[in-house]
C-alpha cells in the first residue's frame, strides 16, 4: 500500500503552535524540517503514484570487479572515511548456506569527525553506524552504491543529527562521483 503524503496539508495549528505558544528556535525548526519532509515526500512520488524514497546513490564502473573494490577503497580514504569491515558477501553465502551469488562487497565506512559528533547529537546513532557502500558485479559492470545517511536518519527527531547526516550526504556523493 503507497503511503500516500502528498495530500497532507501543513497543520495550521502546529504551526500557530509553534510561532505562538511555544515561539522557541527549536519549535520552530522542527516544524520546518517536518514540512520539509513532507515536501521530499511530494518530490519523490512517481508518475503511478507510488512513493519512491531513494536510499541510496550509485554508479556504474567500466571495471573489474576487484579494481572498483580497490578503487572504491582509495576514494573513501581520500575523503575522509575509514573501512571498518569489509563483508564478502559471494564467499559467506556459499560457506554458509551453499549458495551462489555474483561478486557483492558490502564496506562499512566511517568518517571518524563526523561519527564522533553524531554520536554526541544521539547517542543511539551507533545503531545505524557505519555507513555502507557497496560493490557489485552487475550486468558486465562494477556497481557501486553508498547509503544516503539523510534518508537513513528520517526516522530520528534530531535537527542537529539532520546536518550533520546532510554533510556526510555531500562527502558520500562526492566519493560515488569521483569514480
Amino acid at each position: 500500500m503507497a503511503d500516500d503524503r502528498s495530500s497532507e496539508k501543513p497543520d495550521k495549528q502546529a504551526l500557530l503552535f509553534c510561532l505562538l505558544v511555544a515561539p522557541s528556535r527549536e519549535a520552530l525548526r522542527s516544524y520546518v524540517c517536518a514540512l520539509a519532509m513532507r515536501c521530499l515526500w511530494r518530490l519523490y512520488r512517481s508518475e503511478t503514484g507510488q512513493i519512491e524514497m531513494a536510499y541510496y546513490f550509485a554508479k556504474s564502473l567500466n571495471l573489474p570487479f576487484d579494481e572498483a573494490v580497490s578503487k572504491t577503497i582509495s576514494a573513501l580514504k581520500e575523503h575522509g572515511f575509514g573501512v571498518l569491515t569489509r563483508i564478502d558477501v559471494k564467499n559467506t553465502l556459499k560457506e554458509k548456506i551453499g549458495i551462489e551469488f555474483r561478486s557483492y562487497v558490502i564496506l562499512g565506512a566511517c568518517n571518524p569527525r563526523m561519527a564522533h559528533q553524531a554520536l554526541q547529537a544521539e547517542d543511539k546513532i551507533g545503531t545505524m553506524l557505519p555507513c555502507n557502500v557497496i560493490i557489485q558485479q552487475k550486468d558486465g559492470t562494477s556497481e557501486v552504491a553508498a547509503v544516503d545517511p539523510v534518508a537513513s536518519m528520517q526516522a530520528i527527531s534530531n535537527t542537529a543529527l539532520g546536518e550533520i547526516a546532510a554533510k556526510v550526504r555531500e562527502d558520500l556523493k562526492a566519493v560515488v562521483q569521483s569514480l
